[in-house]
């Protein structure tokens, strides 16, 4: 799913576990990302702009040392 987002020039930028949701409740479901109200483009993205929910923030945003979308994958852990 975030690979998809990604190629696709996508940061979601809030990604926790209340954003990741299953379709059903067995093993073969599919994994849904939700909550895009913070995602950005990457070409319009503000490379220090802080967002997200601060327990699942990747560093180079709280440092405001400027991020790309491996701060999706910091949150995914």
């Amino acid at each position: 799913t975030m690979v998809y987002i990604h190629d696709k020039g996508i940061i979601h930028r809030d990604l926790k576990p209340e954003n990741i949701i299953f379709t059903a409740n067995h093993d073969d479901a599919e994994i849904r990302v939700t909550d895009f109200g913070l995602a950005v483009h990457k070409k319009d993205m503000l490379p220090n702009q802080a967002s997200g929910s601060l327990n699942y923030t990747a560093p180079e945003i709280i440092l405001k040392k400027g991020y790309d979308s491996k701060c999706d994958l910091w949150s995914i852990g």
